[in-house]
């Protein structure tokens, strides 16, 4: 079987190196201009149209289920909860914060100037690029990998350009600050000194390693400083009393500052906060960063006054419910146990939901499904879930109400800019299709950008609300055992590497930042507190999501498809 497999996979290489090769011989022979007539290219926009709405179902499967996939992991949140605030905050954060400015190529992957004397062929490229980032997205949920979505949208545009104009048109690699000149400087302000692919490779390791670093710091501080302690003992839940307002300041500042740096690139005119993220790029963090310290103090003032509020709640019951008695078993070690109570207490509403199930849809099946189911039936999972330090869960409530502000302003700011960038394909077939020209960047009717986005928040709700339990299942149960205090972790380490890595120019991605951190968190249980097939096989995920999509591509859009422009214009010649 496994020689089988390799064989077709060589044959299929063989194949593509062929259909790369006579990519290569045509796309020497230049191209002149010719006319470009609308109508022609009405059923590739549609199409196009189409296929971005199921990219976005990919992106809300994979991205955004991996986003929430920490706050489902400590139970701060349910599958139904994430799908609510992903429905408001991304679909908000998409159609109210989204850019108006569609860029051609991202991340200055290929040359638009390839592409200037056939819009047609954008249409057509962008086409096939949307409709494999859709696969590979749909695909890496199924196999439960967490994929960066810009990082899929960078390998189509790859292989669409080397199939379309050759490898002259792809930007493998440039050293920062050697444009042709001869010189180069690599002061270590230029680092990682790198550009085009080679800057995508290097956030392989870049991007975990960091906020991974990031993430222990903050989980070791939070432990030691305070959660440590016996569970049963009430220290860590008093010293939680006096470090909430700290920690609420720390985290709205962090938060605050994401926001400002990630969310409001697409409408910093109308947030007045262009000169920021401008400084920011330049290296001063300091402006954003004094900018989100104002209301950060307002929110530790208002979190100190609601202590005895909080504490009242917990003490008696109210926020852990039924089963706080469970929990505090739970944290003592004796999951088994309270999962057996908890069992035998729901089975007769059990029941009666089973008889429901056959006419309920299936959206809302999904909606209530457990992720920690796998804790009864994979051994490996529960040893990992078993052999975890519990915190006092009272303490743990605390941070609860934290990670559910975390998971909101991250789900607002990834609406506002990751969903542009993942809409970015059809936006620059669109332009192509309306100009009748490809720019390298074009200002879109705010009308038209609307719908757009809107287009892809919609399809983001809808894939997590339906198959965005498995990536939340993977990274937020199986991976390692999450609580609400190494959530918030997770979250703000990943957050600051971001922060950080836009003042700096890094190449980072929101998802390899959010593996990195949540198995930097699992290794203080030691090696045994991760699942390491688990986290390989994302590893893995990385890698192939260049080379799948790429080749996906490629193989779809043909060897050199320029004769398109000999059925629909009539003065193009060879």
């Amino acid at each position: 079987m496994a020689r089988s497999l390799g064989a077709s996979m060589a044959r299929g290489l063989g194949i593509l190196l062929i259909m790369m090769t006579l990519s290569e011989i045509a796309a020497t022979r230049a191209a002149p201009r010719s006319e470009f007539n609308e109508d022609d290219w009405t059923f590739y926009i549609v199409a196009a149209g189409i296929c971005a709405f199921f990219a976005a179902f990919g992106i809300g499967a994979n991205d955004v289920a991996n986003a929430y996939a920490t706050s489902v992991g400590s139970k701060a949140i349910t599958v139904r909860q994430a799908v609510m605030l992903a429905a408001v905050f991304e679909f908000a954060g998409a159609v109210l914060m989204g850019s108006n400015v569609a860029k051609t190529i991202r991340k200055g992957i290929a040359d638009a100037g390839c592409f200037e004397d056939n819009p047609g062929l954008m249409i057509y490229g962008m086409t096939c690029v949307i409709i494999s980032v859709a696969i590979w997205l749909i695909l890496a949920s199924y196999f439960e990998l967490p994929v960066s979505t810009t990082h899929s949208c960078v390998g189509g545009v790859i292989g669409m350009a080397l199939m379309t104009r050759g490898s002259r048109c792809v930007i493998w690699n440039y050293t920062r600050n050697d444009y042709g000149n001869g010189t180069t400087n690599m002061a270590f302000e230029n680092f990682p000194w790198l550009d085009g692919v080679a800057e995508i490779v290097a956030s392989w390791f870049l991007s975990p390693i960091a906020s991974g670093i990031c993430a222990a710091i903050l989980y070791g501080i939070v432990k030691f400083a305070v959660m440590r302690g016996d569970a049963r003992t009430i220290s860590a839940y008093f010293r939680c009393k006096i470090f909430f307002p700290l920690i609420v300041l720390v985290v709205v500042w962090i938060n605050v500052s994401y926001w400002i740096l990630k969310g409001t690139k697409g409408q910093c005119e109308r947030f007045r906060t262009c000169r920021l993220t401008r400084e920011a790029k330049a290296g001063n963090l300091w402006p954003a960063l004094l900018v989100g310290l104002y209301p950060s103090i307002a929110a530790g003032v208002v979190a100190g006054a609601m202590v005895p509020t909080l504490s009242k709640r917990i003490d008696s019951g109210d926020v852990v419910g039924a089963n706080r008695a469970l929990a505090e078993r739970a944290a003592a070690g004796v999951r088994k146990e309270a999962a057996d109570e908890e069992n035998t207490r729901d089975a007769e509403p059990a029941q009666k939901e089973e008889k429901k199930k056959s006419g309920m849809s299936y959206i809302t099946g999904q909606l209530d499904r457990d992720t920690h189911k796998d804790l009864d039936t994979d051994a490996k999972v529960a040893a990992i879930h078993d052999n975890v330090t519990r915190h006092d869960p009272r303490a743990e409530q605390f941070f609860r109400y934290v990670q559910i502000f975390t998971a909101i302003v991250d789900s607002f700011s990834h609406g506002a800019n990751d969903v542009a960038n993942a809409m970015g394909p059809f936006a620059a077939a669109y332009v192509a299709y309306k100009k009748g020209k490809v720019v390298k960047q074009a200002e879109m009717d705010p009308g038209t950008m609307l719908w757009i986005l809107a287009l892809g928040g919609v399809g983001i709700v809808v894939g997590l609300a339906t198959y965005g339990y498995k990536i939340m299942n993977a990274m937020g149960v199986k991976l390692i055992a999450i609580t609400p205090s190494r959530g918030s972790c997770i979250e703000l380490g990943a957050a600051l590497v971001v922060i950080y890595g836009t003042g700096q120019g890094w190449p980072l991605s929101t998802t390899h930042c959010q593996i990195g951190a949540t198995v930097a968190v699992g290794l203080f249980e030691g090696c045994q507190g991760v699942n390491k097939e688990l986290f390989l096989r994302a590893c893995g995920g990385w890698v192939m999501t260049l080379v799948v999509v790429g080749c996906t591509t490629a193989m779809l859009v043909g060897p050199s498809p320029e004769p398109l422009k000999n059925e629909y214009c009539k003065d193009w010649s060879p």
